[in-house]
This record gives structure tokens, sequence and C-alpha cells, in this order.
């Protein structure tokens, strides 16, 4: 198995050309292998401890300038899966910030997400070369880093060094902080926060979300198409453009629900429908993209199946990720585990999505291109149908002369928690945030933990909107007031322009259509910790009063949205466990084998399925996905383990399953 690979090359590089100890697992303690990359230092004093002072200042001008040693890090981005389109801030205020209070900065050259391998594989070509960074990112959802002793256990050194972020986690998550990573009691990473009103309010319940509408994007259950509103024209000359939907957001400052739902998808037949309508009016208009054909929908982005499943799969059946999931689920109805992929339900979807690759309404072609080769397709209009975070750019579309853009279409179908429920549950903080590798020495880890509590300060939460005081982006009234002094980056930072000022100064302005493809780090502060775009005290919920601002067309995204008119039914009690494989990983480890396999099973046998030529073919194909998920471990006799271990371990878990009721 894959995992057991890893470990012999770990062993490997650990016993530096010793096959003696290759039984044994090093110590928590241990330093890294000769091989791992230490990170570049620059001489100077020794450790100096800020934790007293930087919740005091206003901002991080305040701060004195950094004398001790300038550590030069590695970073790793383990959910990436290549990027293609490299950003570079030319006038950025950040970084060069955190060097000059902190004493960090980060190697761009020597920083990395998978480069299209999925995470396990890269985990290995790691494994194999020694070649440690010495932070990363999403990458502790599988155990090998934690047990092989290669990351720093944090649980002891957060509520010395990071004051701010143990009192804030304490708070909102204190079962996280209680049973720590696959309930070890130990936390080895720094989480981060989103940005969206589902959240803010947990974080913050008092928040006013009347003023907080204007500084988030809605939380969507619902999620929504991106369809090219001239081919949308072309199926239903009623519905709005991109630009009358902006219009008439200057016209009037809001939606009714008939606006926001002006094309009629009221069920999931009716999706199918609308996606061979696309099909049709494309091949009857002979359109094209500069001689290229223009595909109805993509099946696949090059990666995994996750957009596929989670962004439009669920909502085509009225349900949102949070209720649903194609790995493990809990059937309410039944009140079993289910193997989620093995199901009829499944099986039937699967056959819907065959049959559209067969008709040429999904596109075969996407099932094997790579993320590269899918992202130019995707970024050219070649896709007339877009969905979750991948679809383009229409200020790019703009710049190449495009006649169109994309327009949201929702999903007008009612939410579906009858089988699957959405549990009001904390999140996971153990699993995806901010790690330290065992690279870094020991005596400069406290140096980079005091910097990742700044981004839990107010200031160092303004620090990411703003800049310091310094840079002379912003004036600051008697009240403390801020108002940028650059009117194009008001016009991005307030308004949502989509003008690249954010990029230029390398600042979070989470600008729809643009924010995912700058999440590589270490380029963009919001991808490490603290919270998104600033949290409560983004400018335009903190600084400007935007219910008395004069409108701006790209305040539309606030108010064209499902989300003011389908609203989410949350579940409670909530288990600490959630249903999902990753869960059950340190009780069943038959669930962490078969994960360490996704590959196979998902990125070989399941575009298999999708692309199966016959009917004959799908049944082969389905049977040897199921065969490939038992071989790397998951049985039905997995599931049986699942709820022994919620009997036996966490009686309350399997309570809270079988009694949760709707809260909301």
């Amino acid at each position: 198995m894959l995992k057991k690979f890893i470990a012999l090359l770990l062993c490997l590089i650990f016993a530096a050309g010793s096959l003696a100890g290759c039984g044994n697992k090093p110590a928590a303690t241990e330093k890294p292998a000769a091989s791992a990359t230490a990170p570049a230092t620059t001489d100077g004093g020794g450790f100096t401890d800020l934790t007293g002072l930087i919740g005091k200042v206003s901002d991080s001008s305040d701060l004195p300038d950094w004398t001790g040693k300038t550590l030069t890090l590695s970073h790793w981005y383990g959910h990436g899966s290549g990027d293609t389109k490299y950003h570079k801030a030319s006038d950025d205020v950040y970084w060069p910030e955190i060097k000059r209070a902190f004493g960090i900065e980060f190697d761009i050259a020597k920083s990395f997400d998978n480069g299209g391998m999925d995470y396990e594989t890269k985990l290995t070509t790691l494994a194999a070369t020694g070649d440690w960074p010495n932070t990363g990112h999403s990458v502790t959802a599988n155990s090998d880093l934690v047990d092989e002793g290669l990351l720093y256990d944090l649980t002891d050194l957060l509520p010395v060094y990071m004051p701010n972020y143990w009192a804030f986690i304490n708070k909102n998550q204190p079962n996280g902080t209680k049973n720590g990573f696959r309930n070890s009691g130990r936390i080895y990473c720094v989480n981060w926060f989103n940005n969206n009103s589902k959240d803010m309010m947990i974080y913050y319940p008092d928040i006013d979300m009347d003023r907080y509408q204007y500084a988030n994007k809605p939380y969507e259950w619902s999620f929504p198409l991106y369809v090219r509103d001239d081919i949308l024209k072309l199926i239903y000359p009623e519905a709005k453009s991109q630009q009358e939907i902006e219009d008439l957001f200057m016209e009037q400052g809001y939606f009714t629900r008939e606006q926001v739902y002006d094309v009629p998808i009221k069920s999931k037949q009716d999706a199918v429908d609308f996606l061979y309508k696309v099909r049709d009016v494309i091949a009857e208009n002979n359109i094209t993209e500069g001689g290229r054909p223009v595909n109805t929908i993509y099946m696949s982005y090059g990666f995994d199946l996750w957009p596929l499943m989670m962004y439009f799969f669920a909502p085509l059946q009225g349900m949102s990720p949070d209720n649903w999931n194609y790995f493990t689920t809990f059937n309410d109805k039944t009140k079993k585990f289910e193997r989620q992929f093995a199901t009829d339900f499944f099986k039937g979807e699967m056959r819907l999505f065959n049959q559209l690759v067969r008709d040429g309404v999904g596109a075969e072609e996407s099932l094997i291109d790579t993320t590269e080769i899918f992202e130019n397709k995707m970024r050219n209009g070649e896709y007339a149908v877009c969905y979750t975070w991948w679809y383009p750019n229409n200020e790019d579309l703009k710049a190449m002369g495009k006649t169109y853009q994309y327009r949201k279409v929702y999903f007008d179908m009612p939410e579906d928690v009858s089988t699957y429920l959405n549990y009001q549950i904390e999140y996971d903080i153990n699993t995806g945030g901010f790690v330290i590798f065992k690279t870094v020495a020991e005596e400069d880890v406290p140096q980079i933990l005091q910097y990742l509590d700044f981004l839990f300060t107010d200031a160092g939460m303004r620090l990411q909107v703003w800049g310091p005081r310094s840079a002379g982006l912003f004036t600051e009234d008697a009240n403390g007031l801020r108002k940028y002094t650059d009117p194009e980056l008001e016009a991005c930072m307030v308004f949502g322009a989509n003008n690249d000022m954010d990029l230029k100064y390398n600042l979070s302005s989470g600008i729809e259509g643009v924010e995912w493809e700058r999440w590589f780090p270490p380029q963009f502060p919001q991808i490490h910790v603290g919270f998104r775009k600033a949290g409560i005290l983004n400018p335009i919920y903190n600084d400007y009063d935007m219910t008395k601002a004069e409108r701006q067309p790209e305040g539309y995204v606030s108010f064209f949205s499902s989300a003011l008119y389908q609203k989410q039914t949350l579940f409670a009690p909530a288990p600490g466990r959630t249903p999902w494989p990753w869960s059950f990983f340190d009780v069943v480890p038959e669930l962490d084998q078969w994960w360490g396999a996704r590959d196979g099973w998902e990125n070989d046998a399941m575009i298999r399925i999708m692309a199966a030529r016959s009917d004959e073919e799908f049944e082969q194909y389905f049977d040897r996905m199921i065969q490939m998920c038992e071989d790397a471990g998951f049985t039905e006799e997995v599931l049986d383990k699942m709820e022994q271990a919620l009997k036996d371990n966490a009686p309350e878990d399997w309570a809270a399953y079988m009694g949760a009721v709707p809260i909301n």
C-alpha cells in the first residue's frame, strides 16, 4: 500500500544509510534528515518575544524593526493541483512588512504545490527525496507526516506564543483544541477561517448581518452554474445578461426572487434538459472560439472529481456539500453509515453523467485533459457552463475582446434534507491549517508562531486589507476609521472592481472570480492563517458605511444570490465526528488505507465509468471501481467498525446521529 511505501522511504531517509532501524519511527523530538531543506537565515540578534506587544498596537507600523535573524522559508500548499496562472505583486506592501517586523519571508522559487500530482503522489515524491519544506498548508489530511515525526507538535507552544489565536479557538472551537489531531489531544497546525455569513455568525453571534451583507458574498448552499450569457440568451431571450444584471442593480439596488431565478430550473430534470438545450443551441448556431469547439460543460478539471460531485452533483439533487459526500455518509432514514460511492443512488447519477458524455453534453475531453489544458480552454470561453470556482474572469474576457460574460444561474429547488442532514458542527481545526516542519530549527519555531498570532489581532487583520500605515495607502480619522487614498484601490477593495489593484499591493480583496486562482502561497496573505478578507474588520463592514455609499455595479454579488431566498436547514445535536471518512481515520485504519489509494479508485476508475462507451462497459467499470475500493480496505464490514467506534468511544456522537432535529 502507498502508506507502507511512504513509511519505507521515510525510514530509509531517517536511517541515514542504515537499514537496522527500519522498524522504528523517529521520535517526535528527532532532528530532520540531513537531506531535508533547512530555512535560509540572515544573521542577526536573538529572538525577541513580541507576544505582549502585538495585541496592543493599532497598526503593524507601530511594531519595532526586527533585530533577530531573518528566516527565509519554503512552503508546500498540499491542496494545490498546479497553478498555471502565477501572479506577482508589483508593489507588495504585505511581505516586506512581515519581514521588517517579524523577520519572516518566503522563498517563492522554493515554494510549491502538488504540481499536477495528487497529494499522495507528491507526498511519496517528497519522501523519496527527503527534500521537505519548512512550512505547509493543507498537508495533514492523512497521518503520515505526524506519524513519522516530521511536524512540530504545537500543543504546548500555542498558549505561549499565540495567545490571541489560542483565545479565539478555545472560544469558538473548544472541541478541536480538546480533542486535537485524530483525537490525540495534540495540535499540529494553526487554522485559518472563512469570511462567509454562515461562519461569521458562529464566530460573532452579535454581528449586524444587515450591514455585513455588503462585506460578504452570501453563503449559497445551492451553488450556482456560471453560464455564457450569449448562449443563455439564445435559449431564454428574456434571461438577463451579466451587464443587464449589473444595470438592474444600479437601478434598484436589490433583486426580487423572480429576478434571481429568471432561468426556470425547478427540478433535476429541468437542469438536465437545460444542458441539452445548451448543447443543441451551440450546434445550431455553430458557435466556436477562434475556430475551437465550444463544449457544454466539463466533467473534470484534470485533478479530482470534488468540484463535479460536490458543486454540481449535490445541488442537482437539492443538496449541499454540507450534508452529502460521495465518500461516506450517514443515512438518517436507515440510521446507518453508507459507502456512498457503492449506493444505488450514486450509481444512478454516475449513469446520468455517463449518458451526458455519450450524448456530447459532458465534454469527454475534459476527462483526460490536464489541469493546465482544462484551464486554458475554460478561460477562453470553450465551456458554456461552468461551476464551483472554475469559471472565467469576466474582466479577462473583456480584455480579450469577447462579447459575452458569464453569469450565475441558480437551481430553484427546495432543499432536500430527508435523507442526509446538515449538522451544526464545529469545523475540524486540526487537518487543514498551517504546519511547521522539523526542517526549521526548534529555536526558530516561536518566531514563526508569533507572526501567525499577529494575524489574529486587529492590527494583523487590517494589515491584510490596508497594508501598513507606513505604505501610505490610507488615511485615518480621529475615530480610527480608515479610507483608501488611491481611488482605484478603493474601487477594488470596497466596491469589488476587478482592476488588479489588490494584486498590485498584495492585499486580500476576495474579488469574485479571481480569488481562487490567487491562492497559491506564499504570494498572497489570505491563504496562510487569520480571517480571509479581515473578517469582521473588513473595510466594507468596519470603515465604510455601505448603506449610504454610492452604488457600484460590482455590488451586485451580495444581492444576486440564492442565499437570500433559500435558507439552509441545520440540525443538532452535532456529532463530534462528521460522517466523512477523515473523521474516522484514527479509529478505523482501513479508511485511512483506502483514502491513500484515492487516485486509483477516483481519478482512474470513476473517470472510466463516465467515459464508458456502452451499458456493458458502464457496469464493468462500476464493478471495477467497487472492487478497487474493497481491495484498498473499504469493505462493507468497515461501516460496522465506524458504528462500533462511536458506540464504544463516543456514545454522545452516536446519540447525535440517532436523534438530530432541525434547529432553524
